[in-house]
């Protein structure tokens, strides 16, 4: 697991402990009030009163969901995030990271693109631009002879291999 999925998934079980506090007695601490999602709202609890170590927090876990390549798929971060937040202030018992993380988490993978570089030979592996040139008679480098790729040409590969 990357530094940075780590840190997604530690902020948001930081944020879901603070939001399940129980509300201070001090109302003048309350530095932010939102309603909560249309599904998850009643007429005794239209919405949420927030501090400002829950915002801050708030903050600090969309900031990481968005530089998370897991969740860089996601349309609308927000609406989703705030589910979140709603659904860990409503349901205090449930663990929700778990299931946050499985809906909108897409697992990363890499793939290698193989691209033929005609009248291009490298006596060994070589790296350009993040472009690798391994030399023509690399055992990676696939062997298609109807692609007319041949001895004259090498393979760039483009990508983790």
């Amino acid at each position: 697991m990357s530094r940075q999925s780590v840190t997604v998934e530690k902020a948001l079980r930081t944020l879901q402990q603070l939001v399940r506090r129980p509300p201070p007695d001090d109302k003048t601490q309350v530095v932010m009030t939102k309603r909560l999602p249309s599904q998850l709202a009643t007429d005794e609890t239209p919405g949420l009163a927030l501090l400002g170590d829950e915002v801050a927090a708030m903050a600090t876990t969309q900031a990481a969901l968005l530089d998370d390549l897991r969740f860089e798929h996601m349309r609308n971060v927000e609406d989703a995030f705030w589910e979140f937040v709603a659904e860990c202030w409503l349901d205090r018992r449930n663990n929700h990271v778990p299931t946050f993380i499985a809906q909108h988490e897409i697992k990363l993978f890499d793939d290698v693109c193989y691209v033929p570089v005609e009248f291009l030979t490298v006596p060994s592996e070589t790296e350009v631009l993040g472009v690798r040139l391994p030399p023509v008679d690399d055992e990676r480098v696939p062997t298609v002879a109807a692609a007319g790729w041949g001895p004259s040409s090498t393979t760039a590969f483009l990508g983790r291999a």
